[in-house]
């Protein structure tokens, strides 16, 4: 991940923690932006894209001094990001017709 790339994050069990859909690249978790419109978008969604504009790397000292619940030396990062608004409606879920012959 870095910072300007986009990233889709889903919800874990813990409530208000969202993790980043990765492959080889765990522990990626989102803080969003202090806009309130985005932190209020994030309530009662099933996943967010967010374009990345900070990325903090962090060691959890304890399972209690992280906010994730990681155990102790785990290396996490902290990705802040603003949400994508996407492609303007309509444009997106045009489907092409496919002409039979």
């Amino acid at each position: 991940f870095g910072v300007g790339d986009l990233a889709l994050f889903l919800p874990t069990k813990n409530p208000g923690v969202w993790a980043a859909f990765n492959v080889n690249s765990p522990h990626h978790f989102l803080l969003p932006a202090e806009s309130e419109e985005f932190k209020t978008s994030m309530i009662n969604r099933d996943w967010i894209l967010a374009r990345l504009t900070q990325i903090d790397a962090f060691v959890a000292d304890s399972p209690q001094s992280n906010p994730f619940g990681l155990e102790t030396g785990c290396r996490y990062w902290v990705c802040k990001g603003s949400r994508w608004e996407g492609m303007p409606v309509g444009v997106a879920g045009r489907r092409r017709e496919v002409r039979k012959k």
